[in-house]
């Protein structure tokens, strides 16, 4: 194990690992941060706190065994291209000469599974506090919420004060939420809120409250403490919308409605394409009895005016037949390359849209004119984008996915097709009709995600170096 003199930084050590060792330590970080916030929880859910040599390991799977071994957490919880590298049989071990993690070998009793081999054993894996300190450096953490300083309340408690910070002196109803009022009312520093009765205007607001009911307010010290600690909390907890005290972080709501707008618009057109080119299949399977309807004269001569009469009955029909499919055949063949191209354009104007929202949140400026001003993406003549801008805010997990994401969109290649196993026969899957417009409208929904409500403006906050920043960690 290396020690922790010697050992390099942590972002660099984190550099200096492989991909598969990168994914191995993310999975195993991410289910031992979940198990840390269940533990967490513990007495309030009614359950007693366990010792953390119980929780805090997790199942990687089983070594040396045969062919169907079930998959432990840690396996399962990787992607299928990196449970199929070989370099993941070596990973845990050299992990763990790292110092990042420790793993556990234990016997397995003979049961009555096929896998099971003498020399198999089941192998369990635990994260060091230096493997936590390396998986935090790859921005895993960018978007969760932190822990926030001494004297700062839970994110619960957050969206708690922020919603009576909203409803303002009327108050918010009291017979709801009795473990939070208790809580800001019993503080050690002294009560946040204080009773009120609920105005009319209030309680018009509320399904079941009537004016004059029992209701709950932030009181003087409520209101400061709201004031001066909203930048905190609000690096802390960037999921929560809060409005700001000071109007510097205020987030237009036009721009996601704009941009909430674009996103229906190429839904809605992409959904139309694929019915018409599913009308269009259709009718050319039924084109061959169309292509030659029946004659009269080409069939044995009736043998009685009556049959001669509904023979020429059934050929018009037919003819007409023929004649409604070749109207609608040509009308989806005209219709087709319209709505191709407005697909394209609409998930263009989309995307365009969302990266000029993106890069007016960093630069800090009004994003609304910008927004609305933004002309659509140039495409070229397969759909994908000439080029897309490279984002970035400082936060390395945000920064990754922003790359990974815009790499897809650029290449914007077919989905692959499904690997045909030994079990019950998959349906074969539908490609894309537009892959390059549906790649690129997941990119703009990623970016459009992002921002909503201020999101990035509050993510940003954690890229500043101030004394009473939170460090956005949930260990």
């Amino acid at each position: 194990m290396t020690g922790s003199r010697t050992a390099p930084p942590p972002s660099q050590q984190w550099a200096t690992l492989n991909r598969v060792q990168q994914e191995l330590l993310l999975a195993t970080y991410v289910l031992d941060q979940a198990a840390e916030a269940h533990e967490r929880d513990a007495w309030s859910d009614g359950r007693r706190r366990r010792p953390a040599e119980e929780w805090r390991w997790h199942r990687f799977g089983y070594v040396d065994a045969g062919p169907g071994a079930p998959p432990g957490k840690v396996r399962a919880a990787l992607d299928a291209t990196t449970r199929r590298s070989r370099r993941l049989l070596t990973a845990p071990a050299e992990l763990a000469d790292l110092g990042l993690v420790d793993q556990r070998l234990e016997e397995v009793p003979q049961g009555s599974e096929r896998w099971w081999q003498p020399q198999v054993r089941l192998l369990s894996l635990r994260m060091t506090t230096r493997g936590r300190r390396v998986a935090r450096t790859s921005g895993v953490d960018d978007r969760n919420a932190g822990r926030p300083p001494r004297g700062l309340v839970s994110q619960w408690l957050w969206e708690v004060i922020v919603e009576l910070w909203r409803a303002g002196p009327g108050g918010v109803p009291a017979d709801t939420r009795w473990s939070a009022w208790q809580y800001l009312e019993g503080r050690k520093t002294g009560p946040l809120i204080e009773r009120v009765a609920l105005t009319a205007q209030t309680a018009s607001r509320w399904k079941y409250a009537v004016a004059g009911a029992p209701g709950w307010a932030l009181n003087d010290a409520g209101r400061d403490h709201y004031r001066r600690h909203f930048a905190t909390y609000a690096r802390v907890y960037p999921a929560v919308r809060a409005p700001d005290p000071t109007g510097r972080l205020t987030w237009p709501g036009e721009v996601d409605k704009h941009l909430s707008a674009l996103g229906s618009v190429a839904w809605s057109l992409r959904q139309r394409l694929d019915d018409v080119i599913a009308r269009r299949e259709e009718l050319q399977r039924d084109g061959a009895r169309h292509e030659a309807p029946r004659c009269p004269t080409d069939q044995t001569p009736p043998v009685s005016a009556e049959a001669a009469h509904r023979e020429v009955l059934r050929a018009a029909a037919d003819a007409l037949d023929a004649d409604h499919w070749r109207q609608r055949t040509a009308l989806l063949a005209e219709h087709e390359p319209v709505l191709r191209a407005l697909v394209r354009t609409s998930a263009a104007r989309h995307a365009a849209a969302a990266i000029a929202a993106i890069c007016a949140c960093i630069a800090g400026h009004e994003p609304t004119s910008a927004v609305i001003a933004a002309e659509p993406l140039p495409l070229d003549h397969d759909g994908r984008p000439a080029d897309l801008p490279v984002l970035t805010t400082g936060l390395p997990g945000i920064d990754a996915e922003l790359a990974t994401r815009r790499a897809a969109a650029l290449a914007a290649s077919p989905p692959a097709a499904q690997r045909r196993g030994r079990g019950r026969r998959q349906p074969p899957a539908t490609p894309s009709l537009e892959p390059a417009a549906v790649e690129l409208s997941v990119y703009a929904a990623h970016l459009a995600d992002l921002v909503a409500g201020g999101q990035l403006q509050r993510l940003l906050l954690r890229t500043d170096q101030q004394t009473d920043a939170a460090a956005p960690t949930t260990a």
